[in-house]
């Protein structure tokens, strides 16, 4: 379900996530979801999907804690342009920010 106002904590969440994202160098693979375009930057050929936590030799905790609590939005991608975490919609081959979910 979408949200207007979300709360602290999934702000909070949602940077963690994003520089831990970061400090794993996320997505590994190369291979773009062409087709999305990211609601933030516009870019079309940059959005990723980030790997499950059971994908990762070594997945730190805490990555599994935040997956755990973001993927029930729905299919995570990276924007690798402007690093916006996004769920991907393959129904509507839509991408919506995270931060748009009550979580």
């Amino acid at each position: 379900m979408l949200l207007r106002g979300e709360r602290m904590t999934d702000w909070e969440d949602i940077e963690r996530y994003r520089r831990l994202i970061g400090e794993l160098e996320l997505p590994r693979q190369d291979f773009a979801l062409f087709g999305l375009r990211c609601p933030y930057c516009g870019k079309s050929d940059r959005i990723n999907r980030l790997e499950r936590p059971e994908e990762l030799e070594d997945c730190p905790e805490e990555y599994r804690r935040l997956w755990g609590k973001f993927d029930r939005a729905g299919e995570l991608v990276l924007c690798r342009f402007c690093a916006a975490l996004l769920v991907w919609d393959k129904d509507r081959q839509a991408a919506t920010p995270l931060e748009q979910f009550d979580l």
